[in-house]
C-alpha cells in the first residue's frame, strides 16, 4: 500500500514444495492496494481500500496442485506481518486484510463466480451441516491481521464437504480483497510506501510442515 506519493503493497512469492508430496502450493496471492491520501483519524474501516486490479488478470489467487489422485485433505494458512514503511520507523500490527469469499474463474465467459454447491450455514451446529454448508465453513477465510498470527484461509476436507472434489489443479481468486486501517493509529501515518509480508503454509493431512 502506498500513502501519499507512493503505494502500499502486500507481496508474496510462489512456493513450490517437493513434487513427491501429495499437494503443492504453486501460486499465492499478491495484493496491491494502490496509492491513497493519508487516512484520517477515523481510519478506513467504513471505506476500506480495494485492490488496484480486480479483473480476471489479478494476481490475488492461490493454486494448489494435487499429486495423489485427489485423495488427501489440505489446509492453506496465512500469516500477515506488520505494515511498515521503508525505513521501519512506522510499523502497524492492527491493519486488517479481508479476502472475502473465494471466487472461481469461468474460462468460458472470462468472469468470476462463486464456488459451486456452496450454502451459507443457518446455524452453528456443525453436526447438522450439509456438504454445501461444510464447504462454505471450510472455504471462508479468516481475516488477516498484521500482527504475525496465523489464520486459516482455505480448507479442502474430503471427509466434510469436498469428498467429490476432483480438481487436480485448484485455483481460487480473491478480487474483492480489502485493506482497513483502524481509527486512531499510533504513531501517526506519514507519507511513504508501506508493505507487509504474508507467509503462506500448506498443511496436507498433517504431513507438510
Amino acid at each position: 500500500m502506498i500513502i501519499g506519493d507512493s503505494r502500499t503493497l502486500a507481496i508474496s512469492n510462489g512456493v513450490q514444495f517437493d513434487l513427491l508430496k501429495s499437494a503443492n502450493l504453486t501460486h499465492v496471492p499478491s495484493l496491491d492496494f494502490g496509492t491513497h491520501n493519508i487516512p484520517s483519524a477515523a481510519g478506513t474501516a467504513a471505506n476500506p481500500y480495494t485492490l488496484v486490479d480486480q479483473s480476471v488478470n489479478t494476481a490475488a489467487f492461490f493454486t494448489v496442485q494435487s499429486n495423489n489422485g485427489n485423495t488427501s485433505s489440505w489446509t492453506l494458512w496465512g500469516t500477515l506481518g506488520n505494515f511498515a514503511n521503508n525505513d521501519q520507523s512506522r510499523a502497524y500490527d492492527n491493519f486488517t486484510v479481508v479476502l472475502g469469499q473465494p471466487q472461481i474463474l469461468n474460462t468460458g465467459t472470462n468472469t468470476f463466480g462463486n464456488e459451486p454447491n456452496i450454502t451459507k450455514p443457518t446455524g452453528t451446529d456443525t453436526s447438522k451441516f450439509t456438504d454445501g454448508e461444510w464447504r462454505y465453513y471450510n472455504h471462508s477465510p479468516a481475516d488477516l491481521i498484521s500482527n504475525g498470527y496465523q489464520t486459516q484461509l482455505y480448507r479442502l476436507d474430503r471427509t466434510y464437504g469436498d469428498k467429490d472434489n476432483k480438481e487436480t489443479t485448484l485455483s481460487r481468486y480473491y478480487p474483492n480483497t480489502t485493506l482497513a486501517v483502524p481509527a486512531g493509529v499510533s504513531p501517526a501515518i506519514t507519507p511513504g510506501q508501506y508493505t507487509a509480508n504474508i507467509t503462506y503454509l500448506l498443511s496436507d493431512d498433517g504431513t507438510l510442515k
